[in-house]
């Protein structure tokens, strides 16, 4: 069945952590024809990643959704310079009845200001390149001196993409034309082939040829199938699996563990130290790890773990492992007479993910293995954004930040 923006309407609207939406662009939800894009935003109880923004295909349709807490609009100044024009927009959902209230502070408040183009992240020359494209495909027909315009001046937006990527100082269109028309010949005919054809259809595939060959060094123009994401202005660029797991968290909610399925404990034993070696490898591939362990290292490991006070239990459904955990109870460091568990390792294989399951096991975990009423304690890598949201939604909170410098 194909997706339809209402659909996506009602996914976001049924995510408890979405508070509000609000649509700023021309087309509306339940407009699925073709050209141009929905652009939402998403008003959320905290903000899940440091992404300001993801852009998605919904089916065919490109979404760009701003992704902003309330506390964003209460601002003295904007967040971004496209914040004055998404409280402009229409509020399709409300769940606390304040939206409304909030974005009239805000429009009263702020004003537009220009856009800086100076940035070494390349995923917002991606998306923008790309969005343009998409806005003239759907509407040659519809308002072709409108696609003309955007067409022409995109190539302006195409010579500072080409300079700002390549790490060369942009000085005005002319000195950007110079060097490639002394530097990249192929990228200069292809722009004087651009302003000689009278056909729209062909300017806008001249476009697409251009758009490609510039972006070619950053991955191409955004592509469908690709979750992008972007950061506030100036803030560092995102991390990979940031834009998935924002997603993830907006729209693709786990479910709750199939009723006819469970997840049963055992303590992992010496026969188990393959299996558990093998899993430890996809945990740290998971987690962007930098531990350079061999296959041998994490079988000694895990031998020298059975052998101390660390527990190892196997998550199983009916007769498979589908997981495991690595924890101890030791005292807290400020409070000596006060017991903590830290969960060292936690893992879920993949096939079985985004069913509930890995929320099972670790409340069958802490039901049969932790003593009642007892702080549990873990640590999380900055390179994996989705473990970071898996344990916020059981109700875990940061609590510290180590950081490092160098390798």
């Amino acid at each position: 069945m194909a997706l339809s923006s209402t659909d996506l309407i009602g996914r976001l609207t049924a995510n408890p952590f979405v508070i509000g939406l609000i649509c700023y662009g021309r087309r509306r939800p339940g407009d699925d024809t073709p050209g141009g894009d929905l652009d939402l935003v998403a008003v959320v109880t905290h903000r899940p990643t440091p992404l300001e923004s993801i852009h998605f295909h919904w089916g065919d349709l490109p979404v760009d959704l701003n992704i902003r807490t309330a506390g964003d609009f209460s601002r003295r100044e904007a967040p971004t310079s496209i914040d004055p024009a998404l409280v402009e927009g229409k509020v399709l959902f409300d769940r606390r009845g304040s939206l409304s209230g909030l974005l009239k502070t805000a429009r009263e408040t702020w004003r537009s200001e220009p856009t800086d183009p100076a940035t070494n992240e390349t995923s917002p020359d991606r998306f923008y390149q790309q969005h343009v494209l998409d806005k003239v495909r759907g509407k040659l027909t519809e308002d072709p001196l409108f696609c003309e315009m955007l067409l022409s001046v995109n190539i302006g937006w195409l010579l500072q993409t080409y300079m700002r990527i390549r790490g060369l100082d942009y000085r005005g269109e002319r000195q950007a034309l110079e060097h490639v028309r002394k530097e990249d010949p192929g990228t200069a005919a292809l722009i004087g082939s651009f302003f000689a054809e009278r056909s729209l259809l062909t300017k806008l595939s001249v476009s697409e040829e251009l758009t490609e060959r510039i972006l070619a060094s950053a991955g191409g123009p955004w592509r469908q199938g690709e979750v992008l994401g972007l950061t506030f202005e100036g803030a560092p660029p995102p991390i990979p699996g940031q834009a998935e797991a924002t997603f993830d968290w907006l729209l693709d909610p786990p479910a709750e563990p199939p009723a006819r399925a469970s997840v049963s404990l055992r303590p992992g034993a010496i026969a188990d130290i393959p299996l558990l070696a093998t899993m430890n490898q996809r945990l740290v591939e998971d987690q962007g790890s930098r531990n350079p362990f061999t296959p041998a290292e994490y079988e000694q490991r895990f031998t020298e773990w059975l052998d101390s006070d660390w527990q190892i239990s196997l998550f199983q459904r009916e007769e498979t492992a589908i997981g495991y955990s690595v924890h101890r109870i030791q005292a807290d460091v400020y409070y000596p007479d006060r017991q903590v568990v830290y969960l060292r390792q936690f893992y879920i294989e993949h096939e079985v993910r985004r069913d509930g399951f890995g929320t099972a096991a670790f409340e069958a975990l802490k039901a049969a293995r932790f003593p009642a009423n007892c702080s549990i304690c873990l640590d999380v890598l900055a390179t994996n954004p989705g473990g970071q949201l898996f344990w916020e939604r059981l109700g875990f909170e940061p609590y510290f930040v180590s950081m490092k410098m160098g390798t």
